[in-house]
């Protein structure tokens, strides 16, 4: 600890000399520049002085090129929804060094604002994420690690959470005092701008579009009702007259004589051109009072552009706000399914190098950063819809993107460098204590004084169990399924031992062993439900068992760059040379 002091000590002296130089340069042309500084701020100071230009004086420096961000969205051994009650800052330090190694300079991280702040109605955040997020800015600092936070992520496994994270974020578009909580959130939230003037904030359009969307699929009473809750009455009447909008509508449509009968259409109607002016308004909104409470705040900016048709029945495309006035990267995505028909294709890697170069132009070159580099995209939920890239020409696809990226954009992060199984269980490797498990005649053992990761010791007749409700966890599809995979990492402390598990009251399921733990599928109850709990049992016949990660998993993303068990895959090198790409 006494050496993290003094590095950070070292770097803020360091960051307060170089700053008075660019502001005053003037004071540093004395005979003695140099006096009292450390050994680096001199490298560095004497080769900004020879940069200096201006009339035979040194009075303006060369501006410097802007900063390339190239990252990561970092996971450690979890997944986004588990990431933060499953940290453990040895293992964090030991990963982001190895991945510094492979040429990253930046983080991207998530912030959920139902995993900080158990109830939307108090501002206190959460003291073991808390902790665990000043642990890694502190990190990310020492190593010379730029950090993009996505502020509001709206997924997160917290079951005790009080309203759900889709829940909250409707609740902040229809209830002031709600959205009052969720600007103190970003307020609690902007002690974290004092690590580094490189560092960027964020929120995206994504956490907030599929509510106002589904609103729309809502009963004709609610979408009135809703309408006013949530503005769009009033943001109508101050943009259009009725007249105006009457003769938006289809001729079969009833007249409106006055505002307060405007209800959110439907995705069919043609004023819904008009709801989405609205929600590009309210997103704009939020973004303009969360920037109020953290100055380097940007924004992810929705690419896509929304399909709308008019009252003859033509078909139009919406663009959305590209926050082009504001004073900052904006951060963009990409996907092969950008641009395609999107009916399950397989597109070559020129097919996709045209669509990413389409993408690229429309965005000033030092003005955004393409924050989610989506080459593979195996989101579950469109699997066998969006448009892919042919697997044998991923390679040459990335291959040929690399001047592209760098000549038209400010960076890139690639979502996952590691492979991630979606994970529905709470405290997964213990990281806090029993919380989320229930153990009989076994404990939870961790070490002081090598701050290895705690584990669960599970004795002979030892029983370990957890509940869950999967449409919380992200699995709102378990009903599609006939089992779920079990993997275990765990190791028999003396002799052999046995584990067997079942889920719900069905038959225990006895465990293969391996290497490195032991594995197996698990039934499903017939037609479980997504509301439905689901309780794990995992039970040890025999010796002790040292248990340091359960997962429960029905998917398991996959980039191909590093596997779920930490091996190396096949586009890690590729990836490995994006990262340390200089143009020519």
């Amino acid at each position: 600890q006494e050496q993290e002091q003094e590095q950070e000590q070292e770097q803020e002296q360091e960051q307060e000399q170089e700053q008075s130089l660019t502001t005053h340069p003037e004071q540093h042309t004395s005979s003695k520049p140099f006096e009292k500084m450390t050994p680096k701020v001199i490298l560095r100071k004497s080769k900004t002085l020879f940069s200096m230009i201006g009339n035979g004086e040194a009075s303006q420096l060369i501006k410097p090129a802007p900063l390339f961000y190239k990252g990561i969205y970092y996971f450690s051994d979890a997944w986004p929804l588990n990431f933060w009650n499953n940290y453990h800052p040895k293992r964090v330090t030991k990963e982001l060094k190895n991945y510094k190694k492979l040429g990253i300079n930046t983080v991207f991280i998530l912030i959920p604002w139902a995993g900080f702040i158990k109830d939307p109605q108090v501002t206190t955040l959460d003291p073991q994420h808390l902790k665990s997020l000043k642990h890694l800015f502190k990190l990310c600092k020492r190593l010379n690690l730029n950090i993009v936070s996505r502020l509001g992520y709206n997924h997160c496994i917290c079951d005790d959470s009080i309203l759900e994270p889709y829940q909250r974020t409707e609740k902040l578009l229809t209830d002031t005092s709600i959205y009052n909580c969720w600007l103190s959130f970003i307020d609690s939230l902007s002690f974290l701008e004092k690590y580094s003037r490189t560092n960027l904030f964020f929120i995206s359009w994504e956490d907030y579009w599929h509510c106002f969307t589904s609103f729309q699929d809502k009963s004709y009473e609610q979408r009135l009702e809703l309408a006013k809750e949530i503005g769009f009455q009033k943001f109508i009447s101050k943009a259009y007259s009725l007249e105006e909008y009457n003769s938006i509508q289809k001729e079969h449509e009833a007249t409106l004589t006055t505002y307060d009968n405007m209800v959110i259409p439907t995705k069919d109607n043609p004023s819904h051109r008009l709801y989405l002016e609205f929600i590009n308004h309210k997103i704009r909104t939020i973004y303009d009072d969360c920037s109020q409470k953290i100055d380097s705040l940007t924004v992810e900016v929705r690419v896509d552009k929304d399909l709308y048709s008019d009252k003859e029945g033509n078909s139009h495309w919406f663009t959305n706000d590209r926050y082009e006035d504001i004073n900052r990267p904006i951060l963009t995505y990409w996907a092969p399914f950008f641009g395609a028909k999107n009916e399950g294709e397989k597109v070559s890697a020129a097919q996709a190098l045209v669509s990413l170069k389409y993408l690229l132009s429309e965005f000033s070159p030092n003005e955004h950063i393409l924050n989610q580099f989506n080459f593979i995209d195996s989101t579950p939920e469109f699997e066998g819809i969006h448009a892919a890239i042919k697997d044998d020409e991923i390679e040459i696809f990335l291959a040929e993107s690399q001047a592209m990226i760098r000549e038209h954009c400010r960076g890139f992060g690639i979502w996952a460098m590691r492979d991630y199984h979606q994970n529905i269980l709470f405290n997964a490797n213990f990281s806090l204590k029993n919380k989320g498990w229930n153990i009989e005649q076994g404990e939870i053992k961790s070490s002081i004084l090598s701050r290895a990761p705690p584990a669960c010791i599970l004795f002979d007749k030892g029983v370990l169990s957890q509940q869950m409700i999967p449409r919380k966890r992200g699995m709102g599809w378990i009903h599609k399924a006939k089992y779920l995979n079990l993997s275990i990492a765990c190791t028999s402390t003396a002799g052999a031992g046995q584990l067997s598990a079942f889920l719900e009251d069905l038959e225990p399921v006895r465990l293969i062993s391996n290497d490195t733990g032991c594995y197996g599928k698990l039934a499903l109850p017939t037609n479980h439900r997504a509301k439905t709990p689901l309780k794990l049992t995992i039970i040890n016949n025999g010796s002790p068992f040292k248990i340091s990660r359960v997962s429960l998993y029905g998917y398991t993303f996959t980039n191909n760059i590093i596997r779920a068990d930490g091996s190396k895959d096949k586009l890690l090198n590729i990836i490995t040379s994006l990262f340390n790409y200089k143009r020519p």
